[in-house]
C-alpha cells in the first residue's frame, strides 16, 4: 500500500501500532506540524509538531508504567486540546487501554462518566489540574478520587475502548486493537484516492467519528490537523467553514445537524471573505443524513466555492471502528426513492475488506434487492466484542452470526449502494404495522422546515401503543403551538396513514440528547411517560 505520508516506509506495515509510527516519524521529521488546536475556536493557535508530541507522551507513559497502568483501562477526560492526544498515545506507550471520555463539567457529563468507569472498571485517569474537573471526578469517585488522577501537565491486545453514544441503551464499550486501526485506516481508499493535504475538525475526541477519522487518520495519513472545541461550533458555526477557509482544510466533516445548522445560523454579512474551495472531503454520517440538506448546503454555498463531489456520505458504527461504507470520491450524492420516508441518501459502497448483508431480522433470511432488513457486516476493522459484557458481545458479534457483526440497523441495498432506513428498536408498531421512527421524522422534517428537531417514540395509551411526536422548533410562540401541531398530524397521517397520539412542541436544545448531538428517542419517551421534562404538551 502506498501513502502521502511524505516517503514514510514503515506506514506500508500493516500491524505496527500506532506509536511505534510515532516514533518513526518523529524521528524523520520532528519539527512537522501534527495538531494545530484553536483554543478560542478561532486564531489562537496551539501548536503540536511530532517531536514535541512524542517527547511529552513519552513522559506521561512513564507515570503511567509507574503507577501500574499497563494492560489496564485509563480514562481521558481531557478537553479538545494537545493534551488530549498527548495522554492518548501515552497510553499506547506504556500498554494500557485508553478510554476517551468528556470532562465532568455538567451533570450529564458526570452521569456519562460514572457510567463508563463503572462499566470499564477503570482505576487510572488522565486528567488536567484544574478545580472543576478534580470536583467532578469526585462526585463520580468520592473525596479520595484526586489521589488516583495522573494530572498531566502543558497490536495484539486492545488499545482503546470505544463507548458507545448511549441513544438507545446505556454506553458500552468497544474494544478495539491496533490491527482493528490499521486495517480501517487501510480500507478507507475513497479517502486516499483524493490525495488529501490537510483537514480540520470541531468534532468531539471522545466518539469515533471525531477521534478515528480526524485525530487518527490524520495521523496516520500524516496530514497536520486543525481542530477546536464543538462548543466554540455550536457557539458561532461558522467557524467551522471560516477555519476551513483560513487553513484550506480539504478534509472536514459532520453528522447531518452540522450542515444543516450552517444553513440556519450563519447569515451570508458572516460569510464575506469565505473560500471553502478547498474543501475536497466533506463525510457526512453518525444519523440520518436528509437529502434537502445536502442539496440545500451545495445551493447555499456553490458561490464560496464548495462542490456537490464534496459530500461524502457513509454509513458506519463503533463496533466496526467507524466507517463500513462510504460514497465513491468526486461524486455528487446519489439517491433512492423509499415508498414511505420518500427520498433517501445513499451511504456508499462497502468498503475494501468489508462484507455486507441486508437480513431479515426475523427469519434470518437474506433480503433481496431493496428489501429492508438488519445490516450485518464483517471484516478485519470489526471489533472483538465489547468491555466486559460476554452475553453482549455473544449477542451482537457471536458465533450464531457466523462472525457477522449484528448493527440493529435497518436498510436496504440498491445497484450495491446502501440506504439506512432505521433502527429496529425504534420500530413502532400500530395495528400489526412496522413503523420507523425515522421515516416518521423525514416526514415531518421534509413538511416544516421549522423543526430543528424530532423524536417520534411509542408509548402505550388506553387504544394499545401510539405515535407521540417531541419536535423543537426556534422562536415559536404559544399561538403558533396549535397550527404547528395540526400541520405535523396532517403530514403524518397523508403520508404514512398513521395517527398521531399527541404532539410537544419545545424550544431549541430542550430534547434529550447523547454526547455526540444525537437525540434520545428512549429518553424522550421516558420524560414523557414520567412527566419529569416540562414539555409543552398539545
Amino acid at each position: 500500500m502506498t501513502s502521502a505520508r511524505h516517503e514514510h516506509p514503515i506506514f506500508i506495515a500493516e500491524t505496527i501500532p500506532l506509536q511505534v509510527l510515532l516514533d518513526e516519524t518523529a524521528a524523520i521529521r520532528p519539527t512537522a506540524l501534527a495538531y494545530r488546536f484553536l483554543s478560542d475556536g478561532e486564531q489562537a493557535e496551539e501548536l503540536l509538531h511530532y517531536g514535541g508530541l512524542a517527547l511529552e507522551a513519552r513522559k506521561l507513559a512513564s507515570e503511567l508504567i509507574r503507577h501500574g497502568a499497563a494492560g489496564q483501562p485509563v480514562l481521558l477526560t481531557h478537553p479538545p486540546g494537545g493534551a488530549f492526544v498527548i495522554g492518548l498515545f501515552a497510553c499506547w506507550y506504556a500498554g494500557a487501554i485508553a478510554v476517551p471520555c468528556y470532562p465532568p463539567r455538567g451533570s450529564r457529563h458526570i452521569a456519562r462518566l460514572n457510567a463508563i468507569a463503572q462499566d470499564s472498571g477503570a482505576r487510572f485517569i488522565i486528567a488536567p489540574d484544574d478545580q472543576a474537573t478534580i470536583a467532578g471526578l469526585t462526585k463520580v469517585f468520592g473525596n479520595e478520587a484526586a489521589n488516583d488522577v495522573i494530572q498531566q501537565e502543558s497490536s495484539a491486545g486492545p488499545c482503546l475502548i470505544q463507548y458507545t453514544s448511549g441513544s438507545t441503551a446505556a454506553p458500552k464499550g468497544v474494544v478495539i486493537s491496533h490491527a482493528n486501526l490499521r486495517e480501517h485506516f487501510k480500507s478507507l481508499q475513497p479517502f486516499s484516492e483524493l490525495d488529501l493535504k490537510s483537514a480540520v475538525s470541531w468534532l468531539p475526541p471522545y466518539h469515533d467519528m471525531g477521534l478515528v477519522l480526524k485525530i487518527l487518520y490524520a495521523f496516520e495519513a500524516g496530514i497536520p490537523l486543525t481542530f477546536f472545541s464543538p462548543e466554540h461550533f455550536i457557539q458561532r458555526p461558522v467557524r467551522w467553514l471560516n477555519a476551513i477557509s483560513r487553513y484550506r482544510g480539504e478534509l472536514s466533516g459532520a453528522p447531518n445537524f452540522a450542515f444543516e445548522m450552517c444553513l440556519r445560523s450563519i447569515s451570508d454579512e458572516d460569510l464575506e471573505g469565505l473560500d471553502l474551495s478547498c474543501w475536497k472531503a466533506a463525510p457526512c454520517g453518525a444519523e440520518r443524513i436528509r437529502p434537502e440538506t445536502l442539496e440545500r448546503f451545495t445551493k447555499r454555498f456553490a458561490r464560496y466555492g464548495f462542490r456537490a463531489e464534496a459530500f461524502l456520505p457513509g454509513y458506519g458504527l463503533a463496533e466496526a471502528t467507524l466507517i463500513a461504507t462510504a460514497s465513491p470520491a468526486n461524486f455528487a450524492p446519489r439517491y433512492s426513492k423509499h415508498p414511505i420516508a420518500g427520498k433517501l441518501v445513499s451511504c456508499g459502497v462497502p468498503l475494501p475488506g468489508v462484507s455486507m448483508r441486508i437480513v431479515d431480522p426475523i427469519d434470518g433470511r437474506i433480503c433481496g434487492e431493496k428489501e429492508t432488513g438488519e445490516i450485518r457486516i464483517k471484516g478485519p476493522a470489526v471489533a472483538s466484542g465489547y468491555w466486559g459484557r460476554p452475553e453482549a458481545t455473544l449477542n451482537t458479534f457471536g458465533p450464531e452470526t457466523d462472525g457477522e457483526l449484528r448493527t440493529g440497523d435497518l436498510g436496504y441495498l440498491e445497484d450495491g449502494h446502501l440506504y439506512v432506513s432505521g433502527r429496529i428498536k425504534d420500530l413502532i408498531i400500530i395495528d400489526g404495522v412496522n413503523h420507523a421512527s425515522e421515516d416518521i421524522e423525514s416526514v415531518v422534517f421534509s413538511k416544516l422546515p421549522e423543526v430543528t428537531a424530532i423524536a417520534a417514540f411509542a408509548t402505550d395509551s388506553v387504544i394499545g401503543e401510539s405515535v407521540v411526536i417531541a419536535v423543537e422548533v426556534e422562536g415559536i410562540s404559544p399561538d403558533q403551538r396549535a397550527s404547528t401541531c395540526a400541520r405535523i398530524r396532517l403530514a403524518v397521517a397523508d403520508a404514512m396513514e398513521l395517527p398521531v397520539h399527541r404532539v410537544v412542541v419545545v424550544r431549541r436544545g430542550l430534547l434529550p440528547r447523547t454526547t455526540s448531538g444525537k437525540i434520545r428517542r428512549s429518553a424522550c419517551r421516558e420524560a414523557f411517560e414520567s412527566g419529569k421534562m416540562r414539555f409543552d404538551f398539545s
